[in-house]
């Protein structure tokens, strides 16, 4: 999850500075039609979700030095927001591209 925050926050960065195209698709990720599947389902449930679900699962047991119990459905649900955001992220990332006007 760390590792997609460092794929998409420099994509971002660089795209306001890159070429024209490149700017006009970030119009439709940002501002446009893909604005909510990109900060609502993205980021949201397929990234944040599962971190916080994460934290809230195995912090107790690292800051007590006890045992970490794992139950299987908290970590199947964290499995399937992950690779649902990572689908998403594709998704935004190639549509975004395609619906962009290219002058």
């Amino acid at each position: 999850m760390g590792l997609e925050f460092f794929v998409v926050i420099p994509y971002l960065l660089h795209g306001e500075l890159s070429s024209l195209t490149v700017q006009q698709s970030l119009e439709v990720i940002l501002g446009g039609p893909l604005t909510i599947t990109f900060w609502v389902l993205f980021l949201g449930f397929g990234l944040l979700l599962p971190l916080a679900i994460e934290l809230a699962e195995f912090a107790p047991a690292v800051f007590s030095q006890s045992a970490v119990v794992a139950r299987r459905s908290i970590l199947g649900l964290t499995a399937a927001l992950i690779l649902a955001g990572g689908f998403l992220l594709r998704y935004v990332f190639v549509f975004g591209g395609q619906m962009s006007k290219f002058e």
